[in-house]
């Protein structure tokens, strides 16, 4: 199995596996994608080798029959230490537990790491399409812990 990166997945190969019979409707899909600027919309975009691809912020497997596996979006990742952690793996492991029914794991400011990583339990916020609303508890998190990354409310101590 090899893992790709949004700069990695050219356009084509992309309508191929999601069975777009014409790659014009394809290209149709994504023109003007962020409706802002041709600057911003130039951006969305990267050219490689003559291969043109598209930004998703999608990091994804592919394995060696060619299937795509979406595994984590790459704006989750928390260096911590300098190290990644990939929130959905973390979850994926708190999901194999019996007890847990929701997880969500985000990252707060730590003085020493950077970052450091949060898990949360059980009664998550829920879009309307019943995602977990990761990033209001990443923001809320944040706006607890205010000036003072190394310190929190909860009796817990970032070290």
């Amino acid at each position: 199995m090899q893992y790709l990166t949004q700069t990695e997945l050219p356009l084509l190969a992309v309508a191929a596996k999601l069975g777009f019979s014409q790659a014009s409707a394809f290209h149709r899909v994504f023109k003007g994608w962020t409706g802002l600027t041709p600057e911003a919309d130039l951006s969305s975009f990267v050219e490689l080798d003559g291969h043109r691809f598209f930004r998703t912020g999608d990091l994804a497997l592919v394995d060696d029959e060619g299937y795509f596996f979406m595994r984590d979006r790459l704006k989750r990742m928390i260096n911590a230490s300098g190290l990644k952690v990939w929130p959905a793996e973390v979850e994926n492991t708190l999901y194999s537990h019996p007890a847990v029914q929701e997880a969500c794991v985000i990252s707060v400011p730590d003085a020493k790491r950077g970052e450091t990583v949060i898990a949360l339990l059980d009664s998550l916020p829920e879009s309307g399409t019943g995602k977990i609303m990761w990033s209001q508890l990443q923001e809320d998190e944040h706006a607890r812990l205010g000036a003072n990354p190394s310190s929190r409310t909860d009796g817990m101590t970032l070290s």
